[in-house]
């Protein structure tokens, strides 16, 4: 068995990718590694020298890049390709070690104690935006008053957010929607805006700028300097990563390896339905 790789061949099994995203990154990754064969000379891989063509890669690699799960990546690719699309089957490989990044985020009693000391409505809208959705606050600033028409029979509202190609539906609470329908009202597109007529769509650095006051304000309170260090925008979302898993019951951990360290939020996995369904039985959380 073996296989000529070239241009054309990496370009029939990418076309057959239909994530656009996916498609990309395979795509690169592909073609580097046809960089590499075509500079040692050796662009017939066959059964006999595919695991040295691998492992010669990989040290290859580790001289072009420095993080350990970009490597792991590009290998894990590079099997997926011969594996799916050729007929040299790639086994188990021998991939590094890497580090699990400690990420930072808010416990529910740590944000129901912000809250309380919260005076500011947009504040406190915006924090529990962030917390009980996972939105990414540039997301949270450009939704707008007509994304809140959308309810289910409970009372949620379900909002579609798109990022570059992809789309993911997340659910607001319906306390929290009727609280941000009271607060729009007055507004002429955007849930949230700015007083100023040329620039109506509030940017992050006025909450980040108002997060920092108010950080200030409570390690003066309580006599700490948690909030200044911790009341972040990023670790507010991160708090329904983390625990929005466990209250929504959205994915089994034992299914995503490294479920802690995504960057979007659990819903994604979800038809719309689907989460309708999961949301409208967790009680509290929902309100």
């Amino acid at each position: 068995m073996n296989m000529i790789i070239n241009k054309n061949v990496i370009l029939n099994y990418v076309n057959e990718i239909k994530n656009e995203n996916t498609r990309n990154t395979y795509s690169s990754c592909l073609n580097l590694f046809l960089k590499f064969i075509k500079k040692t000379e050796n662009t017939n891989i066959t059964q006999d020298n595919i695991y040295p063509t691998i492992y010669k890669y990989k040290s290859f690699l580790l001289k072009r890049y420095i993080h350990p799960k970009t490597i792991n990546q590009q290998l894990i690719i590079v099997k997926s390709f011969f594996n799916d699309y050729t007929d040299i089957y790639v086994g188990k490989l021998k991939l590094l070690k890497t580090k699990e990044k400690p990420i930072n985020y808010l416990t529910p009693r740590e944000i129901s104690i912000i809250l309380e000391d919260t005076t500011n409505t947009l504040d406190s809208l915006i924090i529990r935006l962030l917390a009980y959705t996972g939105i990414r606050l540039t997301e949270a600033l450009q939704l707008k008053k007509r994304q809140l028409k959308y309810k289910t029979s409970e009372g949620h509202v379900i909002i579609t957010v798109r990022r570059k190609s992809k789309e993911r539906h997340m659910i607001i609470p319906s306390s929290l929607a009727q609280d941000l329908i009271k607060y729009s009202k007055y507004h002429i597109t955007y849930i949230f805006e700015s007083e100023s007529p040329v620039e109506p769509i509030l940017k992050p650095y006025h909450i980040q700028r108002n997060f920092k006051i108010l950080a200030q304000q409570l390690d003066a309170k309580y006599n700490t300097t948690f909030y200044s260090k911790n009341l972040k925008t990023r670790y507010i979302r991160n708090s329904y990563i983390m625990h929005g898993i466990d209250y929504l019951d959205l994915l089994f951990a034992e299914n995503y390896d490294d479920y802690k360290y995504i960057t979007s939020i659990p819903q994604k996995e979800l038809k719309k339905e689907d989460i309708i369904e999961k949301f409208s039985s967790i009680g509290e959380y929902a309100k």
